[in-house]
């Protein structure tokens, strides 16, 4: 089993990633796409001991659909574990759990929980604190995070957009259309079936149009949650600017898809 992860303008979120899969993924094979107008991945690289990275730096810019199916060419194990790079694991990561799900209910790609953490800054800290929201404040200093699902079954429309109809959950898994951008999934499934990212994609609409496809292709898809990752995004200026165009650039069924991000 391999990791993948693509990474853009967040050094220290690939950083504490990376600490993460020392800690609880060791000897793991990560592969790192990084197009940073500076790149840092292939420094934090060096530091890990526990496990092993492999960096492939790209032209700036490249955008995570070009940067995913770099990595996906490059994978040599069996299945892989999609990541993006604020992700953190801990002891709720279970690689072992998700994977012997995987075989058992003959999945092609099951995805997991996200734990998500605000980000902490002083003000939002005042802001909870006043609004006796503490459990919110310890969250992002236990770095634990609060439980958020996503999944469901795309709903296609006369006028040609894609709507998401949501499943309930119910254990140990549910088949569904959509899950988290974090996943464990048969590498052969993915390049065969799916044909990776369209790269026409550089921000925007690139995790549900991976979706789409896949479940219109026939992959079994699935989410469960003995498999989650803590979920702590940071927006570096540089980083938000371009972050900023992914209204624009998601594709016109999925218009109105997150158009806060």
């Amino acid at each position: 089993m391999s990791v993948i992860v693509k990474t853009f303008e967040r050094p220290r979120c690939l950083g504490r990633l990376l600490r993460s899969l020392e800690r609880y993924a060791p000897g793991i094979e990560v592969l790192v796409a990084d197009d940073s107008k500076e790149p840092y991945a292939r420094g934090l690289a060096k530091r890990c001991r526990g496990i092993g990275v492999r960096v492939f730096e790209m032209p700036p810019d490249s955008g995570v659909s070009a940067g995913r199916n770099l990595l996906l060419e490059h994978v040599e194990t069996p299945y892989f574990v999609h990541c993006d790079d604020d992700f953190i694991f801990d002891d709720r990561t279970d690689l072992v759990a998700a994977r012997a799900l995987l075989e058992e209910h003959d999945l092609d790609i099951l995805g997991g929980l996200y734990y998500d953490v605000a980000p902490l800054g002083w003000r939002d800290a005042v802001h909870d604190l006043v609004r006796g929201r503490t459990f919110r404040i310890r969250e992002r200093i236990l770095k634990r995070g609060v439980p958020r699902r996503f999944m469901g079954n795309f709903v296609e429309r006369p006028d040609g957009t894609v709507g998401l109809e949501p499943v309930a959950w119910v254990p140990p898994l549910v088949r569904c259309d959509l899950v988290q951008n974090f996943f464990i999934a048969r590498t052969e499934v993915v390049r065969e079936k799916v044909g990776g990212w369209d790269e026409r994609i550089k921000i925007g609409g690139d995790h549900e149009d991976f979706f789409f496809r896949a479940s219109r292709a026939g992959v079994r898809i699935g989410h469960t949650e003995p498999f989650g990752v803590v979920h702590l995004p940071e927006r570096p200026a540089h980083y938000a600017r371009m972050r900023a165009r992914a209204k624009e650039m998601r594709p016109a069924r999925f218009r109105g898809w997150f158009d806060g991000a």
